[in-house]
């Protein structure tokens, strides 16, 4: 380097003109520096350019190129170091093809590494989210060719996608994989509050409704990370004394059963009134309360168990539930002899899947239970990573 330093000092004082490193065909930078020789740049040509070209990975697939280059031209080329080519930049360090030019200004300036590639080449991935529920180890931060292992310290908590243990930081400055997340088994960990409205005309039935109670359910987890379940009975108006919120119990589920056990039964009106729009409406403004143990962000479900038509305009309070995101499922089980209104069932859910019809005999509870399940790990269990806090 240092006879190329002398000789440029020497042109510097014998010209006006730029001078630049000119090489052809080099294999390496260092093989150009060596052999190259400084030229005077024709009157146009003000700024001196470095290509370097790969054709593979084996000796002798790298050219490099250095010399004189209009300023305009140059910076061109320069450009297009970030262009999209094949699976990545125009200009990169993981594929067998690329060809990077770097563009500068002042007597001598090619010579050396070209710190545009590095610029280029040398990019960085996204900062990945924080890894709840575990440990994320990465072997240089969001750096090129760092890997980043994935480990769930959590109980019950593993990683998904099952074995999307690692990830890396390609050349692309993406990484290779999206990074998991540490998730929970669906079921029985559903995350929801659910609140469910009874009501039975024939009391002797209502046995029915509180034996498929959620909160008896030992399936479906009960917990701050899982499900947690509210309920409440009604006839023409609330029994407010009847009402179990998310609070009462703080997801002690032994508690939960003796109060839903104290407090839910049932309390008909005289009058024989049932109205089941007035219940979603007041369990929409009253349940679903942060102050009555609701949680942000979680999904709402409401049940509404019945086995009378209700005498209210039903459409309006569902639709309401519906707009707000509630997910609204009817348990019916109809009158000796007939049925309950479908059409009136089908206003409240709005899916004639959200409609389980229970047989007084008890003979199908327990594969409309199932059902049920089923129907709400379509909703709940489709994506893991959504069903489990991360913050």
């Amino acid at each position: 380097m240092k006879p190329i330093i002398a000789l440029l000092l020497c042109y510097v004082t014998i010209t006006n003109g730029l001078l630049c490193l000119e090489c052809d065909e080099s294999e390496s930078i260092a093989e150009c520096d060596v052999n190259g020789r400084l030229v005077a740049c024709q009157s146009n040509q003000k700024a001196c350019e470095t290509v370097v070209r790969r054709s593979g990975y084996s000796p002798g697939d790298v050219k490099v190129m250095k010399g004189c280059k209009q300023r305009k031209a140059c910076r061109n080329n320069q450009a297009q170091n970030t262009q999209v080519s094949g699976g990545g930049k125009q200009c990169n360090a993981d594929q067998p093809s690329s060809v990077c030019s770097c563009c500068c200004v002042g007597d001598g300036c090619n010579i050396g590494e070209p710190p545009c590639i590095e610029e280029v080449i040398n990019v960085t991935c996204p900062v990945q989210a924080t890894f709840y529920h575990g440990e994320m180890q990465c072997s240089d931060g969001n750096n090129e060719g760092s890997v980043c292992k994935f480990v769930c310290t959590e109980g019950a908590f593993s990683v998904y996608p099952d074995g999307v243990n690692a990830n890396q930081c390609m050349g692309g400055g993406v990484w290779n994989i999206s990074m998991p997340c540490c998730a929970r088994p669906c079921p029985p960990y559903f995350l929801y509050d659910m609140v469910t409205l009874y009501h039975t005309t024939n009391v002797q039935l209502f046995d029915i409704f509180s034996l498929g109670a959620i909160i008896r359910t030992s399936a479906i987890a009960i917990g701050p990370e899982a499900t947690q379940s509210a309920s409440f009975y009604y006839s023409d108006k609330i029994d407010e004394d009847s009402v179990v919120y998310f609070n009462d119990y703080n997801y002690n589920r032994s508690l939960g059963i003796r109060l839903y056990d104290e407090r839910t039964r049932p309390n008909n009106s005289a009058n024989g009134k049932v109205n089941t729009g007035a219940a979603i409406q007041w369990a929409l403004r009253n349940m679903f309360n942060e102050s009555r143990g609701a949680r942000r962000n979680v999904p709402k479900v409401i049940v509404v168990a019945i086995d009378s038509d209700s005498d209210d305009d039903v459409t309006s309070a569902s639709q309401a539930a519906r707009d707000a995101g509630v997910l609204i499922y009817v348990f019916n089980i109809p009158p000796a002899g007939g049925a309950l209104d479908q059409d009136q069932m089908l206003s409240i859910t709005n899916d004639v899947d959200h409609i389980f019809t229970f047989d007084p005999e008890r003979r199908n509870f327990f594969s409309n239970v199932g059902s049920f399940t089923t129907d709400v790990i379509s909703h709940f269990c489709s994506d893991p990573c959504n069903h489990a806090f991360h913050n």
